[in-house]
């Protein structure tokens, strides 16, 4: 069990760093006003970096909260759900970090994003493993 609360808490840590990040990249386009640059072709341009804001406090709130993010936020409380929610992140962040001077830094989040996704979904489909099960476990059980 201990082996599955240090993964857990891998986990978490990760899952924090996550939305710092794509809370501070909404931060980022709304400073420097650079979701501007494209309202001519894009209207909902306007309405990304407070999705990406948005969309960082919630994955921030459901780690740090488990209460909370159990009542309000469901579907990231499961892996499937989770893993789903880091594709669709995967997809955003890839387009909102493209338009800027450095692609690479939008596609190596995008692909960060995408390999987490696609392990949680993973773990969901390997529900009958026991390390996986410490993990739901551990996840379920940390009381910080």
């Amino acid at each position: 069990m201990a082996q599955g609360k240090t993964i857990a808490q891998v986990i978490r840590v990760v899952n924090v760093i996550v939305g710092i990040f794509l809370g501070f990249i909404g931060v980022w386009k709304i400073v420097t006003l650079s979701f501007l640059a494209n309202i001519g072709s894009k209207f909902f341009c306007i309405f990304m970096p407070l999705f990406m804001i948005l969309f960082g406090v919630m994955i921030i709130i459901s780690e740090v909260k488990k209460d909370f993010g159990s009542e309000y936020f469901k579907f990231i409380q499961t892996f499937l759900g989770k893993g789903c929610f880091y594709l669709f992140l995967s997809s955003l962040s890839v387009y909102q970090i493209e338009d800027e001077t450095s692609d690479l830094i939008g596609y190596i989040y995008g692909l960060i994003l995408f390999i987490f996704g696609i392990m949680y979904i993973c773990f969901h489909i390997c529900k009958c493993s026991g390390t996986l099960k410490d993990v739901r476990e551990g996840l379920l059980s940390i009381d910080e």
